[in-house]
């Protein structure tokens, strides 16, 4: 068991400093973790003594960046947070991580004493035999008894037991489910074209199989002959789709690289090949047995005794490949439909009001390293100036400091309660999200301001404690009335009471689609010291990233060995939020676009084997006065009956699986009408497309030659 906390550390080079996410951990981390490092060790017990904990552990990417993947780096210094540390190791390439180096954490006294400060993670290593929901109970009965024991402290808190690699790919394993799902729909789809294919190919080869059979070939060996031909079909299918593979997952991460998350990870590997090599084997031997075993099971007596093209295809068969045609199109328009969902969510999504304007604004970090500036007076002089400065560059018209910033990812929570109404046990007191920030913070990202004022510099520490509220505090606490000069407490065991002077728009926090939430902000005059890390903005005229050397210039002007970190236009910030659901949808949307073209290609397919099938029929029909627009209007019917019965059945599967996309969906019902009603009518156009080509080459069937082949 082992208790984690990140980091930010600055890092100071020969030539240049940087931050560095660090991850501060407890004694037995990587004996938990199971990851023995690649070169040297990790750190023993004398690192986590006070005093004695200027050791590090390098991540692979930082040792081979800083280092050039040196192996004599063991023992070196490097200087972090302006403190000297000693290398112990380097630890081998962990993937999804993204944390630079370890170091260790280190409990003051003042911390073991300490019962309020619930911002430790923990990692741990399951005994042999015991299972997760053991751990699970477990932990629950452990939270309870502390709840129980120090009910100022611990009351409302439990514990969650989550496995790691839930923790690493929770974000994206429903959505990966999801297409998945998409990708055997298309699947799918292509082999019932395949088995298609195969029937026409068997009533095209009919004679040629009698042939066969007739000088002695046995049925089994017409059958492995049949399948040899739908493996080699089915391989070479795999193969393309792999080269089609290995293509995207370097190209699109390149063209775009905020476009797939975690695109690092993406690789076709062994399992990869093993996996298409196997998809490929045994879907060639399922679709491709049915059309074999149908083309040897008479093929002596009928084709043989048969006098046409090729012996044609039986009653049965024919309902077989209108069946399929029928499937096809019904997996086409359930793709369709999902993919009709997430663009009609994606588009509302991205024209949703977050509360504030990123457009025109520069974001950047500074961390402030306790060995330089220790008191919370330093951090306030450094941070007052640091802001003055941003705001005296040329191109900037406002700026502003906060703890945070809205859609970073980043929160910071506190309970809170209002003077004159009943304040519940603090297990069940709400919670908001809480934000310290300066003068000009709501100016600078244009959060509108609902009622009272925003901060100014006479909110200073000599001043009354005031702060300002979301609307939705106001609008849920103080229904019909003014919250304005309402006193407001934050956080467990708070005796200090604040005066609400303005009300705000919410903002959204943690994504665009998430409800809105409880927010509650405070001047940073009035608590400086409580965060040593700030983020500003800075609102520009032109180009944000413009303005971005001149900000890194007036930060070192302050302290030459000070990082700059986290620069970054609000935009980009915005576009990395809107990036998991702009991939889902993309990828849904082209596997929908071609499941629909493989069954249009599908129902081609049918209809021109028919109309070639039908050569003398539409001969007969015209020589007794059919007109072309008889034989348009013959052909268009069979195959728009096909469709039709394929889009009822793909609305009547569709109704009931949309309900697996509700997750994803913003703003967006599972059985939305519009997109319920107007994915039909794309597919049944599509449809008919694809049945005019066939339709308009039976037009043109001359009687006389059709007649003379009869």
């Amino acid at each position: 068991l082992a208790a984690t906390v990140g980091a930010a550390m600055s890092y100071s080079g020969k030539d240049s400093t940087e931050q560095l996410t660090a991850l501060r951990v407890s004694e037995g981390y990587f004996e938990a973790l199971g990851v023995a490092p690649e070169l040297g060790q990790t750190f023993h017990e004398g690192d986590f003594q006070p005093g004695r904990n200027y050791s590090v552990v390098l991540g692979h990417t930082t040792w081979q960046r800083l280092y050039g993947g040196d192996r004599n780096v063991l023992g070196r210094s490097i200087t972090l947070n302006r403190q000297s540390h000693v290398i112990r190791g380097v630890m081998p390439p962990m993937g999804e991580s993204n944390v630079a180096l370890w170091v260790p954490l280190v409990f003051p006294e003042q911390w073991r004493q300490a019962r309020g400060g619930h911002f430790l993670g923990a990692l741990a290593r399951l005994k042999e035999g015991v299972s997760l929901e053991q751990a699970r109970s477990e932990m629950t009965t452990i939270a309870s008894r502390l709840a129980q024991q120090y009910p100022d402290s611990n009351a409302g808190w439990g514990a969650s037991v989550t496995p790691l690699h839930e923790a690493i790919a929770g974000n994206v394993r429903r959505p990966l489910l999801v297409l998945l799902g998409a990708v055997g729909f298309v699947l799918l789809i292509a082999c019932a074209n395949v088995a298609n294919m195969l029937l026409m190919r068997r009533a095209s080869r009919g004679r040629e199989l009698a042939v066969r059979a007739a000088l002695g070939a046995g049925r089994w060996r017409l059958v492995r002959q049949l399948l040899t031909e739908s493996v080699l079909l089915g391989l070479g299918g795999g193969a393309l789709g792999l080269a089609i593979a290995y293509w995207g997952a370097r190209t699109v991460p390149a063209v775009n690289p905020g476009l797939i998350p975690r695109a690092q990870l993406i690789e076709v590997d062994g399992t990869v090949l093993a996996f298409t090599f196997a998809a490929a084997l045994v879907t060639s031997l399922l679709f491709g047995a049915a059309p074999a075993l149908a083309a040897t099971r008479t093929v002596l007596y009928g084709s043989l005794k048969s006098s046409g093209r090729g012996g044609g295809l039986t009653p049965r068969h024919q309902r077989a490949r209108k069946a399929l045609v029928v499937a096809e199109v019904a997996l086409a328009l359930m793709l369709l439909v999902g993919a009709g969902l997430l663009l009609h969510s994606f588009a509302r999504l991205t024209t949703a009001e977050p509360g504030f304007r990123t457009d025109h604004t520069l974001l950047f970090t500074i961390t402030l390293p306790a060995k330089s500036y220790p008191k919370a007076e330093d951090q306030a002089a450094f941070f007052d100036e640091a802001l003055a400065r941003v705001r005296g560059l040329p191109g900037v018209e406002s700026a502003a400091m906060t703890s945070m910033v809205p859609l970073s990812g980043a929160d910071t929570l506190f309970s809170f309660y209002f003077e004159g109404q009943a304040v519940p046990p603090e297990s069940q007191q709400p919670s908001a999200v809480y934000y310290l920030v300066s003068p000009g913070y709501f100016e600078t990202l244009r959060v509108a301001l609902v009622s009272g004022r925003f901060f100014t510099e006479r909110d200073s520490a000599t001043a009354p404690h005031v702060c300002i509220i979301s609307e939705r505090i106001a609008r849920e606490f103080f229904p019909g009335r003014s919250a304005l000069g309402q006193r407001m407490h934050i956080g467990r065991n708070d005796s200090m009471a604040r005066e609400v002077v303005g009300v705000v728009r919410g903002t959204k926090h943690y994504a665009l689609g998430d409800p809105e939430l409880f927010q509650v902000y405070e001047p940073y005059d009035q608590f400086p010291g409580d965060f040593e890390s700030m983020r500003f903005a800075a609102r520009t005229r032109g180009e944000p990233l413009a303005v971005a050397p001149a900000a890194r210039g007036a930060i070192r002007s302050l302290d030459a060995q000070l990082p700059v970190a986290r620069v970054q236009a609000y935009d980009e910030l915005l576009g990395r939020v809107t990036a998991l659901p702009k991939f889902h949808t993309l990828l849904l949307t082209l596997f929908a676009g071609l499941g629909v073209a493989l069954a249009a290609v599908g129902l081609y397919g049918v209809l021109a084997f028919s109309v070639a099938q039908r050569t003398q029929e539409m001969g007969v029909r015209m020589a007794l006065g059919a007109r072309p627009g008889d034989v348009l209007r013959l052909v268009l019917r069979e195959g728009m009956l096909l469709a039709a019965a394929g889009v009822a059945l793909g609305i009547a599967c569709a109704l009931p699986l949309s309900k697996v996309l509700e997750k994803f969906l913003f703003a967006v019902r599972p059985r939305d009408a519009a997109t319920f009603a107007g994915v039909p009518l794309v597919l049944l156009a599509v449809a008919l497309a694809a049945c005019y080509l066939p339709a308009r080459r039976a037009t043109r069937v001359d009687p006389v030659v059709a007649l003379r082949d009869e």
